[in-house]
């Protein structure tokens, strides 16, 4: 769930989800510094809605030839691939810091050790013991600013969101920006480079469509490449991954 290991960045999983399809994986270990640059950067396409079933051209490399199970799961969070458009006013984002800034107290005292389910506890923890006071921080998809406002009470400089989604966030400290963005910052030298990076279950849908991605068996490495790509040599990624059963 964290791991700091001389600026290299690590996530582990033990279940892949995605808006069509789900792909199970027994615990494996990503280090995203031998993570290979996967041919170049991704399409810009975006699909007009995730597809029902797998395309016929990517069936093999999505079930690594025929070697992961199919199971259906549709959900189409692209809005028939239209775009949605996420407002939070700067009153709700003071009331959410308020109730944040509460919950951090009570996790900080809390002693009991965490179940595998404690997902918020784990994160909880986790940027408390990393310490984001002055920090740039980004966020790698959100439909509402929590973990954001999370970082806001915890003294994080900045929080930047990437997001398909058109996003509006009303606080000076909280920034959006699309997939597209970042990489024509990549691109052209202009991106302020981030100290800690989040991702709670968001890899795990890359490349599968259902927030207006384009369709990408590889979509979850090239994201996570990514995130290698925007942070500081020292950077820190704190990354949950769905868990299904």
């Amino acid at each position: 769930k964290f791991g700091k290991n001389g600026g290299k960045l690590q996530a582990m999983t033990n279940s892949g989800l995605n808006s069509f399809f789900v792909r199970k994986i027994s615990w494996t270990l990503f280090v995203l510094s031998v993570v290979p640059k996967i041919a170049t950067i991704r399409a810009e396409s975006i699909v007009d809605a995730p597809p029902r079933s797998i395309p016929e051209n990517l069936v093999q490399s999505f079930t690594m030839d025929g070697q992961i199970p199919v199971e259906t799961y549709y959900v189409d969070d692209s809005n028939g691939g239209k775009g949605t458009h996420y407002k939070y006013s700067r009153e709700d984002i003071e009331e959410m810091l308020a109730s944040a800034k509460k919950m951090i107290e009570r996790t900080s005292k809390r002693k009991q050790r965490y179940t595998s389910r404690d997902n918020l506890a784990w994160v909880l923890r986790a940027l408390l013991d990393l310490g984001l006071k002055g920090k740039k921080v980004v966020n790698y998809g959100s439909l509402e600013p929590f973990y954001e406002v999370v970082c806001l009470a915890l003294g994080a400089q900045s929080v930047t969101t990437i997001e398909y989604n058109r996003l509006t966030y009303d606080n000076p400290q909280l920034f959006t920006a699309t997939p597209k963005d970042i990489r024509r910052r990549l691109e052209d030298g202009t991106l302020e480079k981030f100290d800690v990076a989040l991702s709670i279950s968001s890899f795990d849908h890359d490349g599968l469509g259902r927030y207006g991605d384009p369709i990408d068996p590889n979509g979850d490495l090239r994201a996570m490449q990514e995130v290698k790509d925007v942070l500081q040599p020292t950077g820190i990624l704190v990354t949950i991954f769905a868990e299904i059963i």
